[in-house]
Formats: C-alpha cells, sequence, structure tokens
C-alpha cells in the first residue's frame, strides 16, 4: 500500500484526531496520506462539494480511502471516491454507523490488516439520477448527472401540500401518486430513509431498485422491491402543472423542479466498493434498529 486517501468530518474532534493517528502510522510505513482537508488551513479548512473535483484528483491512485465520521461521512464519500474505483473502509465516530465498519480503536489493527491484503470489499450498488427538460421548457437544465449510495427523493416544497406524480418504469406507466414524496432507494438505503416510510430492509450487497411512497393520501401504493435492470422515470400529474418539487440526492438537496422537467433513475454504472471485515448484518439490525428479538 502507497497511498490513502483520507475523508474526516470537519466537525467532530475525534475525526481530527483519527486523521492524525493515520498520519502517524502512514509515516511509519512509508505511505503517503491525502485528505479532504484544505493543506494550507491545516485542519480547519473542508474541501466542499464546489471542490469536488479537486478532491477527485487528489485521490487519484489511492489504494484505499478512509472515511471518519458516520454513515453521512460515507455518504459524501461515497460520490467522490466510487468513480474512481477506491475501496473505502468507514470508521465509525458519528450516531449511528449501520454501515460504517469498524470502532476507532480498532483504525490501526485494520489499516494492518488492508497493507497486508487481509480484508474484502462488497460491492454497493448505487443510484444514477438525472433531469431532463420536456419539450417547450423554459426553465435551465440542472448539472447532472448524480450518484446516490442510499437514496433518491423527490419531495413537496411547502407544508400542507402534497405532489402529484405519474411515475413509468421502463417507458411503461406503473402509477399515479399523491404523496409527501417518492423515495427510490438501494438496497443500502433501504435501511435508511426508506425503513421509517415503512419500506423493506434489504441485505446490502444486493442489486435491487425499492420503489417507496411518503405519506401516500391514498394507501393504494405499496413499496415495491425491482430488478436493478429497470429504469424509472418521475414527471408531474399533467392536471397538476403549477407544482413543483425538490429533489434530494442522498439527504442532500440537488435541484427543484417543475412540469417542464423529467427525473430519471436508474443503477448507475459505478459501484462503491466497501471493505467489509466481518458480516454484522443482523447483529446491527437488532443492536442499531432495534430490530426482532432479543437473542
Amino acid at each position: 500500500m502507497k497511498k490513502v486517501a483520507v475523508i474526516a468530518h470537519l466537525h467532530k474532534a475525534e475525526a481530527l484526531a483519527a486523521l492524525k493517528d493515520i498520519r502517524e502510522w502512514a509515516s511509519a510505513h512509508g505511505v503517503e496520506v491525502v485528505s479532504n482537508l484544505r493543506e494550507a488551513e491545516g485542519e480547519e479548512g473542508r474541501i466542499g462539494a464546489e471542490d469536488d473535483a479537486i478532491v477527485r484528483e487528489r485521490f487519484a491512485g489511492a489504494d484505499v480511502a478512509v472515511t471518519l465520521g458516520g454513515d453521512g461521512t460515507l455518504l459524501y464519500a461515497a460520490h467522490l471516491v466510487a468513480p474512481l474505483g477506491i475501496p473505502v473502509l468507514a470508521v465509525h465516530l458519528g450516531n449511528l454507523g449501520f454501515h460504517t465498519q469498524v470502532e476507532c480503536s480498532r483504525l490501526r489493527q485494520s489499516l494492518d490488516e488492508i497493507a497486508q491484503g487481509r480484508y474484502r470489499t462488497e460491492p454497493r450498488m448505487m443510484l444514477e439520477a438525472d433531469v431532463a427538460i420536456l419539450p417547450g421548457a423554459k426553465q435551465e437544465f440542472p448539472e447532472g448527472p448524480r450518484l446516490a449510495l442510499n437514496d433518491v427523493v423527490v419531495s413537496k416544497t411547502a407544508w400542507g401540500r402534497m405532489i402529484h406524480v405519474r411515475i413509468h418504469v421502463d417507458g411503461e406507466p406503473a402509477s399515479d401518486l399523491y404523496a409527501d414524496g417518492l423515495l427510490v432507494s438501494t438496497p443500502t438505503g433501504s435501511s435508511a430513509y426508506n425503513y421509517a416510510a415503512g419500506g423493506p430492509v434489504l441485505e446490502p450487497h444486493l442489486d435491487a431498485i425499492v420503489l417507496n411512497a411518503i405519506c401516500p393520501h391514498r394507501m393504494h401504493f405499496g413499496p415495491v422491491v425491482l430488478g436493478p435492470e429497470h429504469k424509472i422515470e418521475v414527471e408531474f400529474h399533467p392536471r397538476k402543472p403549477s407544482e413543483e418539487a425538490q429533489i434530494l440526492v442522498d439527504g442532500r438537496l440537488w435541484c427543484s423542479v417543475t412540469h417542464e422537467h423529467s427525473l430519471k433513475i436508474s443503477r448507475a454504472p459505478v459501484y462503491l466498493r466497501l471493505i467489509v471485515l466481518e458480516n454484522a448484518f443482523f447483529r446491527k439490525l437488532r443492536q442499531k434498529l432495534s430490530w426482532g428479538g432479543l437473542i
């Protein structure tokens, strides 16, 4: 191992301390360390979304990426490193940490194991979301596409109002939906917002797409699990041309859309290579989501 990329949560003192620990380990092993922090400002300037290109350039050629934070830090890292094909070790410094793999106390031990090649990676399917402008539209096209490790959400923009959308799957009309929102989830994201919205939890290594409604007005729309090859298209219902919705990708606001836009969601061409050191899916369900009975 010659190069380690680190994505640290700027506002967690534990993350900055862990970054220092990684640098000490790397120095002892002749390994280069690069991070998402602005080098000119030491450990006080995080590179934001507008500098993603700089981060990717800095991370290019890394043998492994390490996230220091929680699941949110992993989501932030996924869209940076997945296109680079770099395996990711997620260190738990957050609150829930459902998809993080190791505690900070095991960081050096885990780096030793990775340096010796004693680990496996689990490919995590991602979604790709893009917005198309319909014929005759006057509004500008939002920059895209976007990658999502957890989910893509079409949400209402005002409290007390619903959105009315029409869903197509592979060009075939699937459903009209009147609800607070539509959630399209990966298996990795199925234990997050989708689970809170009453959707099923899938094993995270599977390839599948979950369609789920957020507070539907009519209970005719239940969660649906689709194969990964399907392509989903979402448009506003033609009888509701004045509505507006916002698109969130992994919990981060991407853009607002109107009846002039069409949202297209499909399996992304890249996967996140998540380093897995133990199979703890059911233990995490019990301990972190209070699922099932005690064992």
